[in-house]
């Protein structure tokens, strides 16, 4: 599931705008706001978990040692 992006191309009134206009839709949609924090966290748990972390440590230092 993907969320709301907004573009910034340098220019702060045009990404404020958008920002804002973002989140009043998603404000105004409840069950989408909820979905999007599940996925959220499902992501955050399943890849930045300590199990995934602690992997990621053990195969860096597996090829620093190499």
């Amino acid at each position: 599931m993907t969320g709301e992006l907004v573009d910034y191309n340098g220019d702060a009134a045009p990404f404020e705008k958008a920002l804002t206009e973002s989140i009043s839709n998603l404000m105004s949609q409840p069950e989408l706001l909820k979905k999007y924090g599940a996925a959220g966290r499902s992501r955050t748990v399943n890849e930045f978990g300590w199990d995934e972390v602690a992997a990621a440590t053990i195969a860096l230092y597996r090829r620093v040692l190499a």
